[in-house]
């Protein structure tokens, strides 16, 4: 598949609210090879003008990951993300990793940062409405893998239902800095197996090395990262 006949049939999902950034060489990458990264949420300011830009731009997930790799944008979450997957969170290493992988986010809108005094945060509905948007999804860029930046969309794995699902299943591991990693997976009646990895939400600190260790025993990810060139 090209990324026009992706954009196209992206198109087609009814409650996809923001299309998802797919690097230039995705498809260039074996089935087995395919990574797609599963953020939780974006933000914006308790403002009418840009609260009603991320409503009606379906082009701010790209958005996004085009302005990391100006280095006109960065976070906390994504530096973080960055230094786990290729150590070195340099305009260079983001740049080769982009052109090779999926992102998107499950929450379909927009939560409200009101600054001074709280930011909002996704409810449980929010991410069992999310997982019919990416069940829609995982049929048109067929990753192999799903690595997934916070835990709180597996809390509502069990309850997704899809009359092309032929099995799912979830597994929960010992706690990592304290937040328990899980893993899920996702066989399709067509044959495509999807593998979810639901890690620590990179807006809090984390211990690098065992979070790569535990990517490393239960996926090939790293080693489809270290090949990308």
């Amino acid at each position: 598949m090209d990324i026009l006949t992706t954009s196209a049939e992206l198109q087609k999902i009814p409650k996809l609210k923001w299309y998802p950034w797919i690097g230039d060489k995705y498809f260039d990458l074996s089935p087995e090879e395919r990574i797609l990264i599963m953020g939780e949420s974006h933000y914006s300011l308790n403002d009418p003008i840009k609260i009603k830009h991320w409503d009606t731009n379906k082009e701010q997930t790209k958005n996004v990951i085009l302005d990391l790799l100006k280095d006109s944008f960065t976070s906390q979450t994504h530096s973080r993300f960055h230094k786990l997957l290729f150590e070195n969170d340099t305009l260079e290493a983001r740049e080769r990793f982009y052109q090779y992988v999926g992102f998107i986010n499950i929450v379909q809108r927009a939560m409200i940062n009101y600054q001074k005094n709280y930011i909002e945060k996704p409810r449980k509905q929010d991410f069992r409405d999310g997982w019919e948007v990416i069940l829609s999804t995982l049929k048109v860029l067929r990753p192999r893998y799903v690595l997934c930046i916070g835990v709180q969309a597996a809390n509502s794995f069990d309850s997704i239902n899809d009359s092309d699902i032929e099995s799912k299943k979830l597994h929960w591991f010992d706690k990592i800095n304290n937040t328990y990693p899980r893993k899920g997976i996702i066989k399709f009646k067509d044959g495509h197996e999807c593998t979810f990895l639901f890690l620590k939400h990179m807006g809090r600190s984390i211990s690098y090395k065992p979070w790569r260790t535990h990517i490393g025993e239960n996926s090939e990810i790293l080693k489809i990262i270290s090949r990308m060139n």
